[in-house]
């Protein structure tokens, strides 16, 4: 059932905010059992793809990126193996959407950057401040790349690292590296030499790397 209903939404048949049939109507039409029916939409909830409103029913969610990456924020604050699986997926990504950044950035897209490195470098003693100008730094690199479905990918990988940087931030030393990598990144992308913006981002989240397996211990 739950496949189901994920191919429905897929399918367009079902949209946000739209209400899902009653247990008794879903297990009529599936062939399947309420029980069946009540803990495949227990699992659809927990996901987020289905809330359920008392008294109402059962209503298919925003469907939101953040909201469905919610569940693997979680396995991924309490699973460290996690953390270290994400950051494989990072460097395949990244260091593509750095290379296509290299080929298709705007003059734009190259003044935005540059001006997050800047403010980056400038405020480099505030924690928040670079932790969420080293995520729009990340964004703007995919947004870049002139590759819409890169952006929206990156986005919540971005999002699903939020925990990590700040815990590989944290350290002022650290911050300032991540600096260095930064304008490195920034100034093979401006040279659009998608080489050096490839193995510039694949130096960089080497970096970022080690310092998170210093800091989780072995």
């Amino acid at each position: 059932m739950i496949a189901q209903i994920k191919q429905q939404i897929i399918a367009g048949m079902l949209k946000p905010g739209d209400r899902l049939p009653s247990e008794q109507e879903l297990a009529a039409r599936l062939g399947v059992s309420r029980p069946t029916v009540r803990e495949s939409l227990r699992a659809l909830t927990s996901m987020n793809i289905v809330e359920t409103r008392h008294g109402e029913g059962s209503f298919v969610a925003s469907l939101k990126a953040q909201d469905l990456i919610e569940p693997l924020d979680f396995v991924l604050r309490v699973d460290d193996d996690a953390i270290h699986h994400l950051f494989e997926v990072r460097s395949f990504i990244e260091a593509g959407s750095a290379r296509l950044a290299a080929e298709h950035a705007s003059d734009e897209d190259v003044r935005e950057l540059q001006q997050l490195v800047g403010e980056y470098s400038d405020r480099i003693d505030d924690l928040d401040h670079c932790v969420r100008l080293d995520m729009a730094f990340h964004r703007r690199i995919a947004a870049a790349s002139g590759n819409p479905l890169l952006g929206n990918l990156l986005d919540s990988l971005v999002g699903l690292s939020a925990q990590s940087r700040r815990r590989t931030g944290s350290d002022l030393t650290t911050r300032q590296r991540a600096a260095h990598d930064h304008t490195l990144i920034l100034t093979a992308i401006a040279e659009r030499d998608p080489d050096k913006a490839q193995d510039a981002m694949l130096r960089h989240l080497d970096h970022v790397s080690e310092v998170l397996k210093r800091v989780e211990g072995p």
